[in-house]
């Protein structure tokens, strides 16, 4: 038995891209929990990064600075947010409300070299989810910086 998911992303080149996957999720994740649900959702995200991986030639690996837009936008409950590093760096990846305000922390550290993906279950700070809307996630480090939309809804 399994499920069958579809998932959009955005490909740098080619726009979104709609994905359906039959996945015998019962084999590796079981439950019904909010935990569960985000590990399959997480497995799912890593399969379709690696499906979607580019910028490789003879075994070299050219990366820059990058934030990738949220899956799935918009959210309703949790969402994935990658960025790619060609070199250590001090990450700073936030998320603000529609007027500057800051609303989340997702990354303030030293982060090493290559892709990375952050969940983000649509809570501030304090704990208490954020009402539907627009928010900004901006990603900071020494040598670059990028903001991504998010749409938040109910």
């Amino acid at each position: 038995t399994g499920e069958i998911g579809g998932y959009r992303y955005e490909d740098p080149d080619k726009g979104y891209k709609l994905v359906f996957l039959y996945w015998p999720f019962d084999y590796i994740v079981k439950g019904d929990c909010v935990a569960n649900t985000m590990a399959q959702n997480t497995l799912i995200f890593n399969i379709l990064k690696w499906f979607s991986t580019s910028g490789v030639e003879e075994g070299k690996t050219t990366m820059a600075y990058s934030l990738s837009q949220n899956v799935p936008n918009p959210i309703s409950s949790i969402t994935f947010i990658s960025y790619g590093l060609p070199k250590p760096s001090h990450v700073s990846l936030k998320i603000y409300d529609i007027t500057g305000r800051l609303v989340k922390t997702l990354v303030n550290q030293k982060v090493d070299a290559g892709n990375h993906t952050v969940v983000w279950d649509i809570r501030d700070d304090a704990g208490f989810k954020v009402g539907a809307g627009i928010y900004f996630c901006k990603l900071n480090t020494s040598e670059s910086s990028a903001t991504k939309k998010l749409i938040v809804v109910r």
